[in-house]
């Protein structure tokens, strides 16, 4: 379910996107390394063998011009038999040494087969699991803006309109119940000034918050996400929006995008109160 995250962060990170990530080893996931590095290794190994069949074929040839000379340096020794037996001697001698030199050869072509082997095991594997992972996060974000839909009508269903107020005091009073701590109220009202679109970015920003305090994080991500749709340009809760996002990510375990994110803010508002918590909590994810 965490993975789902990785959409709903796009919204913030703008000139920093944690799901593009240039070519490049330094920029890749870890997972993603893991099989970039591991395909080198497989070239550096295919190279290798072929180096060490290479080198056997041309021992072999040696070997074959070797016997041949000896062959022929046989026809002038005045014994038959000593020839044979000087000839047999230096062969299997060669012979020998040929098996030697084919053993340790073949040995070593045979371990850097079953390196390979494994190796290529493993990347396949990998990339089977990067392939589930994405089709995974496909289906959750689909079921999360579902559920975000469902949530949005029930919520419209149970509402009324407050009687002879404005919805800029109906605005008000919902700010006054989420900083009193009435957080269901507040949600009743924030709900009913979005959907009678007034101050939408506000209100969907204060349902965010709503949902944080009540630890709800996926649920803030996603409304915060919708605050930053309706109105991108900065605000005056921006900042605050931007460390909550971080440490939503951080709750749910999602700690590339939490840095991401907290960078984001030291950056654009570094003269926010915020930034000396985004800091701390930097140093906590290193």
């Amino acid at each position: 379910m965490k993975k789902v995250l990785i959409f709903i962060s796009v919204f913030l990170l703008a000139d920093v996107d944690p799901f593009n990530t240039p070519n490049n080893p330094k920029y890749l996931t870890h997972t993603e390394k893991m099989i970039y590095y591991n395909r080198k290794s497989i070239n550096k190994l295919k190279k290798r063998i072929s180096r060490l069949e290479f080198l056997q074929a041309k021992k072999f040839s040696e070997y074959d011009l070797q016997f041949e000379k000896l062959i022929n340096k046989a026809s002038s020794f005045t014994t038959l038999v000593d020839s044979i037996n000087n000839i047999d001697s230096k062969v299997v001698k060669i012979k020998l040494e040929l098996k030697k030199e084919i053993s340790k050869n073949q040995k070593e072509i045979e371990k850097n087969k079953e390196t390979s082997k494994l190796l290529l095991e493993k990347v396949s594997m990998l990339e089977n699991e990067i392939s589930i992972l994405k089709k995974s996060i496909k289906e959750l974000s689909e079921i999360q803006n579902k559920n975000f839909l469902t949530l949005k009508n029930l919520i419209l269903k149970k509402l009324s309109k407050p009687k002879k107020k404005s919805l800029k005091e109906i605005l008000n009073d919902a700010r006054k119940a989420f900083e009193d701590g009435e957080y269901d109220k507040a949600k009743k009202l924030f709900t009913y000034t979005y959907q009678k679109g007034y101050k939408t970015a506000t209100s969907l920003f204060y349902l965010g918050e709503v949902a944080y305090v009540q630890r709800l994080y996926k649920d803030a991500l996603g409304f915060y996400k919708k605050s930053v749709q309706v109105y991108p340009k900065k605000t005056s809760y921006m900042d605050r929006l931007l460390y909550h996002t971080g440490r939503s990510f951080m709750k749910l375990g999602e700690k590339e995008l939490a840095v991401l994110t907290f960078k984001k803010l030291i950056k654009e508002y570094p003269t926010s109160l915020y930034v000396k918590f985004a800091k701390k909590d930097l140093e906590k994810l290193k």
